[in-house]
């Protein structure tokens, strides 16, 4: 049996190197999170029906306490905007679900519960963004299934992974990591990962087969803790930047957000990314807020800001206040400030 070694002068906390990244996983979890809360103020999951005739609005308003309501709209001509609230309601659940799962495993993975943090990425990444993308993919056969189908007809095959990963690739662009997530033979993949996470002993791919004498993470050395620690965060953070935009993407589709704010919050996403994911140097960031050439405005006062560098430091620190009415704009989160703004660009250059 292998023996423990002893952890007297391990601290179980992420290395220093990893701060950043643990940042920024913590930043994509509170854009999320401030989509939710958005959602659910302005009431996005409802909508207001409207009516063909006066008749079926008194028809629709007799049926509104059977059971049967729902059918009655898809047997009158409603399904479109049924579905639209169906489509709503699954997708701000399975943001919910997606969050739900990643802060704990971030959480975990910032106090080196290596093997917590990995057993529960697996839903997340693999499961539940497996039917965020399905959704971008074909809602309509997503909600189909849901009301009629089985729950057979629901599992996500590693096919039909495929299939749905390489349609939102070619139409949102950014890597899927299709194989991190879905390849249980790739030495490289997250999949075999949380196999060992979540089980004792592994038997059957050969890549992930518990060695004679020991138990998958029980007897893991500080030396093995920080080589799976180091591997989140090098995977981890390129998954969520994905994850992130392909949400953002799908929510600003029918989202009330001016072109400015869906603009800048994809700015801001970009450059947090771009900083910590590729290490850029802060004249590389300079100089994408200086080609676009587009000011930070006050919501409050409506004020507009050059990009100096000093404000764009404050603007990425989430502590860009205005110079005149010294409100605050926090970038910490998805920026709805903006909803009032109204401010021409040149949109061809935006963040294509």
């Amino acid at each position: 049996m292998r023996e423990k070694e002893p952890h007297s002068e391990f601290t179980f906390q992420i290395a220093p190197k990893h701060y950043q990244k643990h940042n920024y996983l913590t930043f994509c979890n509170d854009v999320l999170v401030s989509i939710l809360k958005y959602a659910d103020q302005k009431k996005l999951s409802t909508i207001q029906l409207e009516f063909k005739t006066p008749t079926d609005a008194k028809m629709f308003e007799e049926k509104i306490d059977d059971s049967t309501w729902q059918d009655w709209l898809l047997q009158n001509g409603y399904r479109d905007q049924l579905y639209n609230v169906y489509y709503r309601h699954t997708f701000f659940s399975l943001i919910g679900d997606f969050c739900n799962y990643m802060l704990e495993s971030i959480n975990c993975a910032a106090k080196m519960k290596v093997a917590v943090s990995y057993a529960l990425l697996r839903k997340p990444l693999k499961d539940t963004l497996g039917f965020i993308e399905w959704l971008y993919f074909d809602k309509n056969e997503v909600l189909d299934l849901l009301i009629q189908g089985k729950p057979a007809d629901l599992e996500i095959s590693k096919d039909k992974a495929k299939t749905h990963t390489t349609i939102v690739e070619q139409k949102h662009g950014g890597n899927s990591f299709f194989s991190f997530r879905y390849d249980k033979t790739s030495e490289t993949s997250l999949e075999h990962i949380w196999n060992n996470a979540s089980h004792l002993i592994t038997t059957k791919y050969k890549i992930s087969k518990t060695e004679p004498g020991n138990l998958n993470f029980v007897f893991a050395d500080e030396s093995i803790l920080r080589h799976f620690s180091d591997y989140y965060y090098l995977t981890v953070p390129a998954i969520m930047m994905y994850a992130v935009d392909l949400i953002c993407d799908m929510f600003e589709e029918f989202a009330p957000l001016n072109k400015y704010t869906i603009m800048m919050n994809k700015l801001n996403r970009i450059v947090r990314a771009t900083a910590i994911l590729n290490e850029a140097p802060f004249e590389q960031i300079n100089g994408l807020y200086r080609d676009l050439n587009i000011p930070i405005i006050c919501p409050r006062c409506g004020l507009e800001m050059n990009m100096t560098d000093r404000r764009i430091y404050k603007f990425l620190c989430g502590k860009s206040r205005c110079i005149r009415c010294f409100k605050l704009i926090d970038t910490g989160r998805y920026i709805f400030d903006w909803e009032k703004i109204s401010f021409t660009f040149n949109e061809e250059i935006a963040l294509e």
